[in-house]
């Protein structure tokens, strides 16, 4: 049994947003160039700051940088951090920074996602590359859902309802609780719509699964009272 947590679309979005300014440190490649930094001088103490610091580093100038002034210095035995740490307190060093690595983000092949600008405004991409919602299971509390959409095959699970006197799925099969407004449907496809399967949507979850509790529909509403967390199998 895996318990889901009740989540609105704004606290989905504000988590990817917290994810993603942590993408490059957490995403398993290589932050910057190791035993490398990029230096600029300041200009009268340039040559001098040069000759005097190469030795003490054992390091080399590897190419400058001329339209920015910026030396990358490699270093045969000192890591970035201790050229860093060597070189920001030296009164001749205007700034050092690592040699950062810049990685494409990953864009899945769902033909909308072009249109998708909000996936861009929270860097949905930038989480991508951190996780994609392998074993995750968010719960829609909405107006049910479409079981047959192909965009959310294989992505749903047993849900419930708690509009009184509506109990009981129509989706036998899956039960799932059907969307007779489409509202549901188009939250659970944001939420969990498969994607980089080559059609419809991209979803912010990718690869998590939607367990969609109906909680109102046309003229039936739910009640606040049995809105809470919901344990559904998987």
């Amino acid at each position: 049994m895996r318990t889901s947590v009740l989540f609105t679309l704004v606290s989905a979005m504000c988590g990817l947003l917290l994810l993603s300014g942590t993408a490059r440190a957490q995403s398993g490649r290589p932050e910057f160039v190791q035993n490398e930094v990029l230096v600029k001088f300041k200009p009268t103490q340039r040559v001098l700051a040069i000759a005097e610091q190469l030795p003490r580093l054992n390091a080399v100038i590897r190419n400058h940088i001329s339209a920015l002034a910026i030396d990358v210095l490699r270093s045969e035995s000192l890591s970035t951090q201790q050229l860093l740490e060597r070189l920001r307190g030296h009164p001749a060093v205007e700034y050092a920074e690592p040699n950062y690595f810049s990685y494409p983000l990953y864009t899945p092949n769902d033909p909308s996602f072009s249109q998708q600008w909000a996936l861009s405004k929270i860097q949905a991409p930038r989480a991508w590359d951190i996780t994609r919602g392998n074993d995750t299971v968010v719960s829609v509390l909405d107006t049910g859902v479409q079981a047959d959409h192909p965009d959310l095959q294989g992505r749903l699970l047993p849900g419930t309802s708690i509009v009184p006197g509506y109990s009981t799925p129509v989706d036998t099969c899956q039960g799932t609780f059907w969307d007779y407004t489409g509202h549901g449907t188009h939250v659970a496809g944001t939420v969990a719509a498969a994607t980089d399967n080559g059609i419809g949507v991209a979803s912010i979850g990718f690869n998590a699964d939607s367990g969609a509790r109906r909680a109102g529909f046309r003229n039936h509403p739910g009640q606040h009272s049995e809105m809470k967390p919901v344990t559904i199998p998987g």
